[in-house]
């Protein structure tokens, strides 16, 4: 390989691989603290749209997929009245289904918070 080569393959990994900010924040290898702050909101940026998108997937298509699991299974109980599967999923759930919307809400109100933060101390002089 030529040193270019690693040039260029070291770029991508560093744009790709934004766990390994993490390691250059605190290995002492970036000094100056404005880039440090400005890595860590990238890195809590991306991180962000990574649990986003998660959430949305969840959300929006997983949850909407076991809802409508769950109505075939109701409609399976109606004509057999002795199946009470259903009867089973609620007791197990719960209200446990508010529990996403708090979860991700909570995890991305305060992974924001930090980027914001960090990007508003990057750009301090």
């Amino acid at each position: 390989m030529t040193p270019n080569t690693m040039g260029r393959i070291t770029l991508v990994m560093n744009v790709k691989c934004t766990p390994l900010a993490g390691y250059l924040i605190n290995s002492g290898t970036i000094t100056d603290p404005k880039q440090q702050e400005r890595l860590r909101a990238v890195v809590a940026g991306n991180l962000w749209i990574l649990i986003l998108s998660a959430a949305l997937l969840d959300v929006f298509y997983y949850r909407q997929l076991l809802e409508g699991a769950v109505n075939a299974i109701i409609g399976l109980e109606r004509q057999y009245p002795e199946i009470q599967i259903s009867t089973e999923i609620q007791r197990t759930v719960g209200h446990g289904v508010d529990v996403i919307w708090i979860f991700y809400g909570l995890l991305l109100l305060t992974l924001g918070a930090y980027a914001g933060r960090s990007w508003y101390k990057s750009q301090q002089g």
